[in-house]
């Protein structure tokens, strides 16, 4: 019976999934989540300033508060293949991510959705402990990974960079 038992426990812990695993996270489109660093203590906001470099003028995110939840906090995960489209839920102008080579904007702006290139598109990746690595791997080099910064600054850094800084949570906004 003892042997059993453990066979059955072990068939049983086998089948549950590991918490913190990528696979354990397919972003419906449907839904909007929210983006959180729990290290920055930020969530990431569509709302941040304005920078102008070279002959671009655009929007780039910030982290506010992770009690923040208005229309600017809330993301919608659009599939392209494998990778995602990560965009306001509420749609606009300017609201899809892009990794570029803004150096004033610490690689990391909002442009409108008809931009749909390899630099427009993230894989998630897991970092264990319910926490993702949010990666735009065909863009540009140096600028790759999201990244919670100083100053409620949020940009992407190289891609093997996975500090707890570069580790999100995303959670399903509650309707």
């Amino acid at each position: 019976m003892i042997r059993m038992t453990l066979i059955l426990a072990v068939c049983l812990s086998l089948a549950t999934p590991l918490v913190g695993l990528a696979e354990d996270f397919k972003p419906d489109p449907s839904k909007t989540y929210y983006i959180d660093c729990p290290a920055a203590e930020g969530r990431l906001s569509a709302d941040g300033p304005t920078v102008s470099q070279w002959d671009y003028t655009v929007k780039t995110p910030k982290a506010v508060e992770t009690s923040e939840d208005g229309d600017d906090v809330k993301w919608q995960f659009v599939a392209v293949g494998d990778k995602w489209h990560i965009q306001l839920a509420s749609g606009g102008d300017d609201s899809r991510l892009w990794a570029t080579k803004l150096t004033d904007a610490n690689g990391l702006v909002l442009t409108d959705t008809a931009k749909s290139g390899g630099w427009t598109q993230f894989t998630l990746a897991s970092a264990g402990d319910g926490k993702y690595l949010v990666t735009c791997p065909d863009g540009p080099e140096g600028f790759r990974r999201m990244k919670f910064l100083m100053d409620d600054k949020v940009g992407v850094v190289k891609e093997s960079q996975s500090d707890v800084f570069c580790q999100v949570t995303i959670t399903e906004v509650d309707q």
